[in-house]
């Protein structure tokens, strides 16, 4: 009999256990696909697209807007290479509860400033050459049900149009995707000349704006710089990160960073408990098979490395099938909440995180039940059964 087929034998001789072990363990890796896509989105993802990006609001927040000529101020400051103002619209469609993410911008240095936005040249160009048109992500058009083309009424919370109508009508010029990579944000773009012309309140002012850095110029330094410029300015202003802009906004809503990894702790600690648990009363109700393969030459290594190999693949099995299933849920939360949450999909940088939390429980939970076979004495095993 080969060492594989020991190890395959020893798995299905009680299928209810392996199998629930499988279960068990792939329920931890789901709810860690979940939420560490989560947490890789929410927190815009890795560094490679928005690492020359800073973010400028109020000093007192992004409830107080900033003057538009702050704009041709931030240009002359040395080491920015592009600034475009950015507002929050404050926008919804029919349902007032469920708010878009929707920001007035002027339209091509935000595409130029966001490379991980990716559309058609004829989408991009469309939106570019129509005034009340607006760029929306793939997501919140297969929700909404939306076409290139439509006309679409949006209300605001925020600034109504000067013509006396209760909404904006604005035009669907394209679609776009942003980046796994970058986080998967889902949002709209439309043009701050077409809202700051029309708007009855706060025009000629920005609620924030988006600095890219030249290359090679550090963006700490530059923020701080921009904000020394600003200092004695009545209104004062805060940068930051591209990054750090986002980890605090989310922190508005509380530590997610933190909820998520305390979630994540108690469930694979919880994991790691059961398992070696089950697999340590497996070797003990195994005795007399280790004392059977003992007698027949398995040596110390041989009976650690079947034990090890056993508790390996049943983590392995549990992490894939874990790994799929939190597959088809982070697609089912994207495409039903995309004006909630951005899109959750499994990078490689969460894929990385996973196969390292394998190998740390399969480590962990496998040393114990593995040295007390390996140690195991062949007269102690026989004595044990009798």
């Amino acid at each position: 009999m080969s060492f594989y087929t020991l190890i395959y034998q020893s798995i299905i001789a009680n299928k209810s256990r392996s199998s629930l072990l499988v279960i068990t363990i792939s329920v931890a890796f789901l709810v860690y696909g979940v939420l560490g896509a989560l947490r890789f989105s929410m927190f815009g993802g890795t560094d490679e697209f928005g690492k020359n990006r800073l973010i400028m609001t109020h000093e007192a927040g992004m409830t107080q807007p900033l003057p538009i000529n702050y704009r041709d101020r931030i240009k002359q400051i040395e080491g920015v290479s592009a600034v475009t103002p950015a507002t929050w619209i404050g926008a919804y469609y029919q349902d007032p509860n469920k708010m878009l993410m929707a920001f007035a911008v002027q339209g091509e240095s935000w595409i130029q400033q966001h490379p991980e936005m990716q559309m058609s040249n004829e989408h991009r160009n469309n939106f570019l050459t129509t005034t009340g048109g607006m760029l929306v992500s793939e997501a919140l058009m297969r929700k909404y049900g939306w076409k290139v083309g439509d006309r679409i009424p949006l209300k605001s919370i925020m600034f109504f149009p000067d013509n006396g109508e209760d909404f904006w009508p604005f035009t669907v010029s394209g679609t776009f995707e942003n980046s796994a990579e970058a986080g998967g944000r889902n949002y709209i773009i439309t043009h701050y000349k077409y809202l700051n012309e029309a708007r009855t309140s706060l025009r000629d002012t920005a609620g924030t704006y988006v600095i890219t850095a030249t290359p090679g110029v550090s963006v700490e330094n530059l923020a701080l710089r921009i904000d020394e410029h600003f200092s004695q300015f009545y209104n004062r202003t805060s940068t930051t990160t591209d990054r750090a802009f986002h980890t605090e906004f989310f922190k508005q809503l509380g530590d997610i960073s933190l909820m998520i990894q305390s979630i994540l702790f108690i469930a694979f600690t919880s994991i790691i408990l059961v398992v070696c648990s089950t697999l340590t009363l497996t070797v003990r109700q195994r005795t007399r098979d280790i004392g059977i393969l003992k007698m027949l030459g398995f040596g110390k290594t041989g009976v650690l490395a079947l034990i090890i190999s056993e508790g390996f693949l049943l983590i392995l099995l549990g992490a894939i099938a874990g790994l799929l299933l939190a597959m088809i849920a982070n697609h089912l939360i994207s495409v039903n909440l995309p004006d909630l949450l951005p899109n959750l999909s499994i990078t490689p940088q969460v894929l990385t995180e996973m196969l390292a939390i394998a190998i740390a429980i399969g480590t962990i939970v496998c040393s114990i039940p593995a040295l007390l076979a390996a140690t195991m004495k062949p007269i102690d095993a026989f004595s044990r059964e009798a």
